[in-house]
């Protein structure tokens, strides 16, 4: 994890990517020349990084800007379900006009279509289906944690960091609550239900506000007549009141006077 901090932040500089570009390869150094392939938003991806890290022996796939320099021009205009290829040697962009514009960058698929495994297939570039396919878990939680989550407004960094850390966590236990039991629940009750077990689990302890202790500790007697008089007293009557009556006063002592 690499946490933005402005001009001070923690990432190995390479010329020609930017800071977007030097995240991904400082945060992939251990795992290029693998044969891992990489998918990313269209805030990283750029041709300078995807042929950056296909000589790494590392594939990429991803949504991408047509501005980012590099890319090749696309018709501005295009009817639903039209697409337009644009490769060289080792990549290949993508125009796609699906309800809006769907622009992509891969150096791992062919130039072909392919239907969607719905119960309405619908035909889409072999990249947008793999990506889909592999983001969509990405894509799933941040929708979700999105509705519930636990951050607040705050201009210390580290509290955004703590409250997003605490959302992931909890959605992953959610996810392999759903893999061990057979009880299916909305995430937000989920969530409810973990607050209240943590605060019974762990209680927070009373504070003593210091002052002097109370004489008239509510006992067993008590607690029963006021419940007989809260149920009665819209039709007061001779009984509840002999059962007040009957209970045992206490009364405080004070220096100078008897009990």
């Amino acid at each position: 994890m690499v946490i933005y901090t402005g001009a001070t932040t923690s990432i190995k500089s390479v010329e020609g990517l930017g800071v977007p570009g030097s995240v991904v390869m400082t945060l992939l150094a251990p795992h290029l020349g693998k044969g891992h392939v990489l998918y990313v938003d269209n805030w990283y991806s750029s041709p300078m990084l995807f042929q950056h890290l296909l000589h790494q022996g590392t594939g990429a796939c991803g949504t991408v800007r047509l501005n980012r320099r590099g890319m090749p021009t696309f018709p501005k205009k295009m009817k639903r379900g039209e697409v337009t290829f644009r490769e060289n040697v080792t990549q290949l962009a993508v125009k796609w006009q699906d309800k809006r514009d769907v622009n992509f960058l891969t150096t791992v698929h062919p130039s072909s279509m392919a239907q969607s495994g719905r119960l309405e297939p619908k035909v889409k570039p072999a990249c947008v289906l793999d990506y889909n396919k592999k983001m969509g878990a990405v894509d799933r939680a941040d929708m979700i944690t999105s509705f519930v989550d636990c951050a607040r407004k705050s201009t210390k960094w580290y509290k955004k960091l703590f409250f997003h850390l605490l959302d992931t966590a909890v959605l992953n236990a959610y996810t392999v609550h759903r893999k061990l039991s057979e009880e299916r629940m909305p995430y937000k009750d989920f969530r409810l239900k973990l607050v209240k077990e943590l605060i019974q689990e762990h209680p927070l302890p009373r504070r003593s506000t210091g002052g002097r202790p109370c004489v008239n500790t509510p006992t067993a007697a008590h607690r029963e007549a006021l419940s007989f008089f809260c149920a009665s007293y819209r039709s007061p009557g001779t009984e509840h009141k002999a059962a007040l009556q009957s209970l045992p006063l206490h009364h405080p002592t004070q220096k100078g006077r008897e009990n």
